[in-house]
């Protein structure tokens, strides 16, 4: 059950959410202060009191409070609730983000204990599909889960001590994650010291962004996982937190300890590690001799060669291992290296998948050899994924890597990224002969990317297709990056891909997603007939990705698209992308009237180099037919050249009568570049949404226009209105917003309390230096706004941007 407390003011959040399970512990700490990579956080939503006679229904299943602020007393409360359960009733995820516990609370003087809480409040749902799926086998098991939220308050000393006494009684089952709490250390000592009894499961992210991990930081991260030295499952995260060597020693003493470990996620990659730290981090992989599953990622570090022998030594100690990664990229290793990780993975016999990431090093040619051998003895691989991107390997490596493939007869997953190698189409062909004789192949992902692969290579490639019969999904990556430091002028810039695909009858009923990447690559109508004439033997395609960017691509390459895409009508999903080419009005409109046929759409992403007007009646009459739509992004952009723009609001307008049509819409991106929206444009498009109450994503890019204050004013009446919506992305940089518009958007967000990813890029506009402190200043203060990224000017001369998760 949700329990929801409202308050006049921005709330916090406790939420205590009881569920089914055996005797499987957990234990989690997570901190995320200012962090500009992914954090494994899941996304809420609160819904709508429940009726009096919903309430009269609620059972002790699920509860959720909203907290403004939250005092002493009512953290006893919450002890004293918990006192009333069995240790063995329950497994306990104690939840703690930023929260601001003060002394003095008017609100809750006379609060009711926790437990009249869950007999008389309303409820909503917590959405995170980890978390479900957890809760399926915890009930399936008999035992309940408690997961116990004090988000956005401030936890010290005397609240921490309170819920510390509670903890005793659920020392072995504890989850506990800590999000950007406002005191200066958090207390890891009063909240781990309970534990005196071993837990199964402990995970600490404390993955950060320019925010150091200092000294003392280590040393309590290490004391809070000496406590848990019995654990068998460890996620450790600390990427991107200044961490260098002395830091490495002091957490990694401590895991040396972890013996019983059979799961480990390490990552300390963009840190200072170098080749002491690479020791410490091996001597403590020495110990997880029970460990099966192994991640390990130092990408961006300094260890050397050095440092990945003292690391591939250590693993020979872990010969139970059956999922191993590794990831050693921009770490300045060569052939020697190679060498000392390919003779410990071969002493692995009962490895079955293999990630390696080891791009952007000095592997070479003779480096290949050593992988391709390791490909030799573990024969048992199934899951294979091998990044050797931008290493010089040429033909002779691809051709001896393609010699260890071969091996691999029970592979069913393979992914190999081999871009900016120098190869050619014999290093292609000699892949393609290999993997036509891996039957067991299901998924296929290579990126052949910004090498000197012509006609006959890619030719030899797109072929497996129909060799390997049990492919259901493929994705082929061809792209030549160079294209994007041309200037605009959509000269012929690559010519090395002339296509031409074997004209045979041979089909593919198996492949239903398929994506291919030729971006920048300058193919012929010829070679994009060829394509579509292959495309057209998949008889069973459902997801469809093509990506035609910066190909200089003309109508007659876009009508062959066009006729091959209304002849598949049983495509669910298409991701066609045609921006920065030469198609006329006409071009792009044949695209769209294709698209009507595909009326079991449910993702449509579309990307076309041209204004909106030209396609508008199109698109309509597109979306009428393609009602099933759950997620569509449509960008326009129209290069700097003068169009007529008189009928933009009635076409806005159209667009927006058949968009909010599309019920059961969950994402929507609408991109409009260089378009000269002005205040009476962008209502018009504030209304494309308004009506669509199941958006939960919602991304507007508008930059490069004409909005000012009053169009600011519109959108953000309008976002506010769609109170589903969790994830906002906002671009209006380059634009004429000034304090007034930029207040109206802040005014917005502050309402839109489901809101828990935001991006919002108010660069390059006319908002001066108090407005943006305000705006920085609100944003950072937001209490419901998990994860945030914003971009203004900086009136000290340079761009400011501020991300933290």
């Amino acid at each position: 059950m949700l329990v929801r407390q409202q308050m006049n003011q921005s709330f916090s959040l406790i939420y205590i959410f009881i569920k089914m399970k055996q005797a499987s512990y957990f234990f989690y700490i997570q901190q995320i202060c200012s962090s500009l990579n992914e954090i494994f956080y899941k996304n809420f939503s609160v819904n709508n009191f429940r009726s009096q006679n919903q309430l009269k229904q609620i059972t002790l299943s699920e509860v959720y409070i909203n907290w403004q602020n939250v005092q002493n007393i009512i953290a006893q409360n919450i002890a004293k609730y918990l006192s009333t359960k069995q240790q063995s009733q329950f497994d306990l995820n104690l939840f703690v983000q930023g929260s601001q516990l003060f002394n003095e609370d008017q609100c809750f003087k006379n609060c009711e204990q926790i437990n009249k809480y869950v007999q008389n409040h309303g409820l909503s749902l917590i959405e995170n599909k980890e978390s479900n799926k957890e809760s399926e086998q915890k009930q399936s098991n008999g035992m309940e889960q408690l997961d116990l939220y004090l988000d956005l308050n401030t936890m010290c000393s005397e609240e921490a001590k309170v819920i510390k006494n509670m903890l005793f009684k659920f020392k072995n089952n504890i989850k506990l994650k800590n999000n950007s709490n406002q005191c200066k250390i958090f207390d890891f000592e009063t909240f781990m010291s309970p534990l005196d009894k071993p837990v199964n499961t402990f995970k600490i992210d404390l993955c950060q962004s320019g925010k150091n991990i200092f000294k003392i930081g280590a040393q309590k991260i290490a004391n809070a996982l000496a406590k848990c030295q019995n654990a068998t499952k460890l996620n450790l995260c600390l990427s991107k937190s200044s961490i260098n060597d002395e830091k490495t020693k002091i957490i990694t003493k401590i895991l040396e300890k972890f013996e019983e470990i059979t799961k480990l996620s390490l990552n300390l990659s963009q840190n200072q590690i170098g080749i002491q730290g690479a020791e410490y981090i091996s001597n403590a992989i020495k110990h997880f001799r029970k460990a099966i599953q192994l991640d390990i990622n130092l990408n961006y570090n300094d260890i050397k060669e050095k440092g990945v022998q003292c690391i591939a030594y250590a693993l020979q100690n872990c010969q139970n291992i059956t999922t191993f990664n590794l990831s050693l990229s921009y770490n300045k290793i060569g052939v020697e290296s190679i060498k000392n990780i390919a003779n410990s993975l071969k002493m692995l016999k009962k490895l079955t998948q293999l990630h390696l990431n080891l791009s952007s090093n000095q592997i070479g040619i003779d480096g290949t050899s050593y992988i391709a051998g390791v490909l030799n003895y573990c024969s048992n691989i199934n899951q294979l994924s091998i990044d050797l991107g931008y290493n010089e390997i040429k033909d002779e490596g691809v051709n001896i890597l393609a010699s260890g493939l071969e091996k691999c007869e029970n592979m069913a997953d393979l992914k190999l990224v081999l871009q900016e190698n120098d190869i050619s189409n014999d290093g292609a062909k000699n892949i393609s002969n290999v993997l036509k004789r891996c039957n067991e192949i299901t998924s296929l992902n290579i990126d052949f990317s910004d090498n000197k692969i012509n006609r006959e290579g890619f030719n030899s490639i797109i072929n497996i297709f129909f060799k390997c019969q049990k492919i259901t999904h493929l994705s082929l990556k061809f792209q030549i990056k160079s294209y994007q430091n041309k200037l605009v002028g959509f000269k012929k810039i690559y010519l090395n891909t002339s296509l031409n695909i074997e004209n045979n009858d041979e089909q593919s009923r198996n492949i239903t997603q398929f994506s291919l990447d030729l971006s920048g690559n300058g193919i012929s109508p010829e070679q994009t007939q060829n394509i579509t004439y292959f495309l057209k033997r998949c008889k069973n395609l459902q997801k469809f990705n093509l990506n035609l960017e910066g190909n200089n691509l003309e109508d007659g390459h876009i009508q062959i698209i066009a006729n091959f895409l209304q002849n598949c009508q049983s495509l669910t999903e298409v991701i066609l992308n045609l921006s920065k080419n030469r198609i006329s009005a006409e071009g792009a409109q044949s695209i769209v009237n294709s698209l009507t046929k595909c009326q079991n759409l449910t993702l449509l992403n579309l990307d076309l180099f041209t204004h909106f007007n030209f396609l508008a009646e199109n698109i309509c009459k597109m979306l009428k037919q393609c009602q099933n739509l759950t997620q569509l992004s449509l960008r326009f952009n129209a290069s700097d050249v003068k169009q007529d723009i008189k009928n933009l609001p009635i076409n806005f307008q159209n667009l927006s009568g058949q968009i909010e049509k599309l019920q059961n819409l969950t994402r929507l991106e609408l991109s409009f570049l260089r378009h000269k929206i002005n205040d009476e444009d962008a209502y018009y498009i504030s209304r494309d949404f308004v009506k669509c109450q199941n958006i939960t994503q919602l991304k507007l890019d508008f930059k490069k226009n004409s909005i000012r204050d009053k169009g600011a004013q519109e959108i953000a009446s309008a976002i506010e209105k769609c109170q589903n919506i969790t994830n906002l992305t906002l671009i209006l940089s380059k634009n004429c917003i000034r304090n007034q518009g930029a207040q109206s958007i802040l005014n917005t967000l502050e309402k839109c309390k489901n809101i828990t990813e935001l991006y919002l890029d108010l660069e390059k506009n006319q908002i001066n230096w108090e407005g943006n402190n305000n705006l920085k200043n609100s944003l950072e203060r937001s209490r419901h706004i998990i994860k945030l990224n914003y971009f203004f000017d900086n009136y000290d001369g340079n761009e400011y941007s501020v991300c933290f998760k």
